[in-house]
């Protein structure tokens, strides 16, 4: 199935679209693809994701940017803007100040599975 999926996608993320540590095994199908300017969250995990938190960690910054996603439903694929990620203290991400170094997504399903997948930017 991955095999599949894998070949579909296009971008230079691709090699690292499944993460490393809890989201690189067949257990864990949520995929992350990075662009220059958008984290793409796919949920194959056959029910919605709640609660999700897609944070990018940046050169230039101590802190990561985060994006609070209520909802990402049953086979959906999300695109968010990097634009949209702001850190706590409420900096908005600037691509001339910082440059994308990794992306953490971490979710829960609606039957309390936890997921969590880890990408490196290409």
């Amino acid at each position: 199935f991955f095999a599949v999926l894998l070949s579909a996608c296009t971008t230079p993320g691709v090699d690292k679209a499944l993460g490393t540590g809890a989201g690189a095994d067949a257990a864990n199908p949520v995929v992350v693809t990075t662009s220059a300017s958008t984290v793409i969250i796919e949920n194959h995990a056959g029910r919605p994701l709640l609660n999700v938190r897609v944070a990018v960690d940046a050169t230039g910054s101590a802190l990561p940017f985060v994006k609070i996603v209520p909802t990402v439903d049953t086979d959906q694929t999300m695109t968010l803007q990097l634009a949209d990620f702001r850190t706590d203290e409420a900096v908005m991400f600037d691509p001339g100040a910082a440059t994308p170094k990794q992306v953490t997504v971490k979710a829960r399903d609606t039957m309390s599975k936890t997921y969590e997948v880890t990408a490196s930017w290409p």
